[in-house]
């Protein structure tokens, strides 16, 4: 991605894969500080590897942390692996569009398996198919209009509603924010905090149901 500073090839960061225990570790780190639910955020790396590792990670971290809701934010899955992550125990399953506007979408996502649109577009109705009746979904504001993401947004999650009678149990609306190492680093398309206070109030009236989360990228203000 063009605003990650995740991205393969930026050589600015420092980047290492966590051991099931060092995973471990962290969750339990989360718990002395107070926390009861967590997020696990993983990489566009080999679906069967990753698939492999999470299953085997959130057993342990149950039985070493009384962390009990724990949520995956992992690349587009199958059906299959969609079912085996719920059937694992996870709570939410996440996946962001990022952006709706097709145009958009494969200019800032140029290479990788993120590249393909289609794919991470169904990907909460693969997971609802699966089994999962709890899932995240969000967009990037600051990469196209917000008018017509936002449209697009809610329609998504519309559709999911009517087809079955599942929607989104949380949305986030993250502003793009520079990153260490990213090729963009301006939004093309910025929204401001009064624009940004209008979708989220938006988002609570359409979507009264779900939670919505912010990002730490926001300010405490």
């Amino acid at each position: 991605c063009l605003y990650c500073g995740f991205r393969k090839s930026n050589l600015q960061l420092v980047r290492r894969t966590l051991s099931i225990q060092e995973t471990v570790e962290e969750a339990r780190r989360l718990e002395k500080e107070g926390h009861r639910r967590i997020l696990l955020v993983a990489s566009e790396k080999s679906r069967k590897e990753l698939v492999d590792f999470l299953e085997k990670v959130i057993g342990q971290i149950r039985r070493n942390s009384v962390i009990r809701s724990i949520q995956v934010n992992p690349p587009p899955l199958t059906m299959e692996e969609c079912a085996r992550l719920e059937q694992a125990g996870y709570g939410t399953y996440q996946v962001f569009q990022e952006t709706y506007h097709w145009l958009t979408y494969r200019k800032v996502h140029p290479t990788g398996p993120k590249r393909i649109y289609q794919w991470r577009l169904e990907a909460p109705e693969r997971a609802i198919r699966a089994g999962w009746n709890s899932i995240g979904m969000g967009i990037l504001l600051g990469l196209f209009d917000y008018h017509y993401e936002m449209i697009s947004f809610l329609s998504h999650i519309r559709y999911l509603e009517d087809k079955f009678g599942v929607g989104p149990r949380a949305i986030s609306l993250p502003r793009l924010r520079p990153a260490l190492g990213a090729p963009l680093q301006i939004p093309p398309h910025p929204v401001g905090d009064d624009v940004f206070l209008k979708l989220l109030a938006v988002t609570r009236l359409a979507v009264p149901y779900a939670e919505i989360v912010l990002s730490t990228r926001e300010s405490a203000d």
